[in-house]
C-alpha cells in the first residue's frame, strides 16, 4: 500500500516522503502515518460495513472521529516519533504495552535466522493483532459508547446531587461522556462534579470514583 507517494487514486499511502505534512483535520494536528492515511480515506466505509448502515449515516461520522481520537491517532504519533507529553522530565516507568509496541515485538530478533516465509508469517500475525483490536474497539464504541443514554443519565440527576457535587450514573460507560456533557451544558467552576456514583454490573453494588481534572 506504500510506494514513496500518497495517491488515493493509486491506493498508495506512504508518509515518508519529504514535505509530507497531512493531518486528519477536524481539530486534530498529529501528522498522519500510513495507518492514519488509510483510515482517513477508507475508515467511514469500513465502519459503515461493520455496523450495517450506509456510509453517509450520521453515526458513521461520529464513530469515525471517535475511533481516530481514541485509537488511530496514537499509532500516527508513535510512528512519527511524536511524544505524548511535551515535558522533558524522565518517565518514572517504561510502558511498552501499546499496540505499536506489541506489533514491534513480533519482529524477529536480529540473531535469529529468517526467510521470506517466516517474515510473511510474522506480518500476518501483526495484521491479525491490529485488525482484531481495531474491530473490538469499534464494536465497543458502536454498541456501548454511542447508544449510552448520557443526557438523561446526567441531566435528571445532576441538579438533585448538586449540593454534594456528585452525579449518579446509570452505567460506568456514561463516565466517558461526562466532559462532553459539562461543555454542552455550560457547567463549570463550583458546579463541576467531583465524584461519580455508578452501579457495578458485576457485583450488584455501587462504586464511587473521583472525576479527573482532564479527560
Amino acid at each position: 500500500m506504500s510506494g514513496r507517494c500518497t495517491d488515493e487514486s493509486k491506493e498508495r499511502f506512504d508518509h515518508h516522503q519529504r514535505g509530507f505534512q497531512e493531518i486528519f483535520d477536524h481539530g486534530f494536528t498529529t501528522k498522519l502515518s500510513s495507518a492514519g492515511l488509510i483510515y482517513k480515506h477508507f475508515g467511514k466505509e469500513i465502519i459503515a460495513t461493520q455496523i450495517g448502515v450506509e456510509a453517509d449515516h450520521p453515526k458513521v461520522h461520529v464513530l469515525w472521529l471517535k475511533v481516530y481520537k481514541e485509537f488511530i491517532e496514537a499509532i500516527d504519533a508513535i510512528d512519527n516519533g511524536i511524544s505524548q507529553y511535551s515535558s522533558q522530565e524522565q518517565p518514572r516507568y517504561s510502558n511498552r504495552t501499546d499496540l505499536s509496541s506489541r506489533v514491534g515485538w513480533l519482529n524477529l530478533p536480529w540473531n535469529e535466522p529468517t526467510n521470506p516465509q517466516v517474515i510473511d508469517s510474522r506480518f500476518a500475525n501483526a495484521s491479525q493483532l491490529a485488525g482484531e483490536e481495531f474491530l473490538a474497539r469499534l464494536r465497543y464504541y458502536a454498541d456501548a459508547w454511542l447508544p449510552c443514554e448520557r443526557h438523561s443519565s446526567f441531566c435528571s440527576l445532576h441538579a438533585a446531587s448538586h449540593s454534594m457535587r456528585s452525579v449518579i450514573l446509570v452505567s460506568s460507560t456514561v463516565q466517558e461522556h461526562l466532559f462532553q456533557l459539562e461543555a454542552e451544558q455550560g457547567i463549570a467552576g463550583d458546579g463541576l462534579p467531583l465524584y461519580v456514583v455508578y452501579p457495578d454490573e458485576t457485583s450488584a453494588n455501587w462504586r464511587v470514583q473521583a472525576v479527573p481534572v482532564l479527560p
